[in-house]
């Protein structure tokens, strides 16, 4: 197991624990909890929302 804060690297995981106040409350893959639960869905957002803005080339 490995805890991620990027949505890039949760993304790429195989198995998604979703783990909220210390109790498990979801697994899946990243296509299934996007499509089947909102607190997820929350997360990644908020993960988007946080993160640097990356330099655009050109």
């Amino acid at each position: 197991m490995t805890p991620a804060h990027r949505p890039e690297t949760v993304r790429l995981a195989n198995r998604i624990l979703l783990i909220d106040e210390g109790r498990l409350v979801a697994d899946g893959t990243h296509e299934r909890l996007l499509d089947d639960n909102t607190l997820y869905r929350t997360l990644l957002a908020e993960m988007r929302a946080k993160r640097p803005a990356q330099p655009r080339a050109g």
